[in-house]
């Protein structure tokens, strides 16, 4: 699949965030890019158009990006299709790592992110979703 054809949802509540990762995306030539403040509104993204690719923060209001996953999951398997997801981390230490990926995340990646690593990590990313 090349990077044009990849569906990447970026989810993060913070502004700045958004940005820098989008940038660094399509620098890296990524060009079907969706952004969306809030779990709830990817999840509303996800209901128009289905994503490859879920880049979401781990810590949100609201809801974060374990449960996050945990919904996708199950739509994942009630549609028959299957979204990677990648969650952007401070996080500490191999226990939470361990619960995500027990939950069904795919990678992760540590804030802020390199460039490179990240265009590196979608991409591997876009070839099991």
């Amino acid at each position: 699949m090349s990077n044009k054809n990849v569906s990447i949802i970026i989810v993060d509540d913070m502004q700045f965030s958004r940005v820098v990762v989008q940038a660094a995306l399509k620098k890296a030539g990524f060009s079907n890019i969706r952004v969306a403040s809030s779990a709830q509104q990817a999840l509303s993204m996800m209901d128009e158009n289905h994503a490859d690719v879920v880049l979401a923060d781990w810590v949100m209001p609201e809801m974060d990006g374990l449960e996050l996953t945990d919904i996708i999951r199950q739509r994942d398997e009630e549609q028959g299709v299957y979204t990677a997801i990648i969650l952007f981390t401070a996080q500490e230490g191999i226990e939470p790592l361990v619960e995500a990926f027990n939950r069904g995340v795919d990678d992760y990646i540590s804030k802020p992110p390199n460039p490179h690593e990240l265009a590196a990590r979608v991409n591997a990313a876009a070839r099991i979703a």
